[in-house]
């Protein structure tokens, strides 16, 4: 099934272009366009805190990519394009200022959202 009218989403993306995008699928392709672009999340922007690690993730040159697409009206997930996902995310976002690292865990099957100490 394709995402309906009022689908919104998150792009992540590790390496040089670390950072954070939310975004509308316009074009309902289910992923990130540069002109579908909202805001970019400044946060990560300020040099201190960075993206680490991505899982799933779909590789780029000199980084990785998740997109995660929240379909309305129905409140399923997407990721990368497809909502057939059986393993948990995993988003790692590091602090420089404090050296804090902290683990984002999503879990698909019940939409549950751990913060985790790695």
């Amino acid at each position: 099934f394709g995402a309906g009218a009022g689908s919104y989403g998150v792009r992540l993306q590790t390496g040089a272009a670390s950072g954070a995008y939310v975004f509308f699928d316009a074009d309902f392709d289910r992923r990130y366009d540069r002109e579908e672009q909202i805001a970019r999340l400044s946060q990560l922007y300020t040099g201190q805190i960075t993206l680490s690690e991505l899982a799933p993730r779909e590789s780029l040159v000199g980084g990785a990519v998740l997109d995660i697409l929240f379909l309305s009206p129905r409140g399923d997930v997407m990721l990368n394009g497809s909502q057939s996902f059986e393993n948990e995310v995993v988003i790692v976002l590091s602090h420089s200022g404090i050296e804090k690292t902290e683990k984002v865990i999503l879990n698909p099957i019940s939409g549950n959202i751990f913060l985790q100490k790695p």
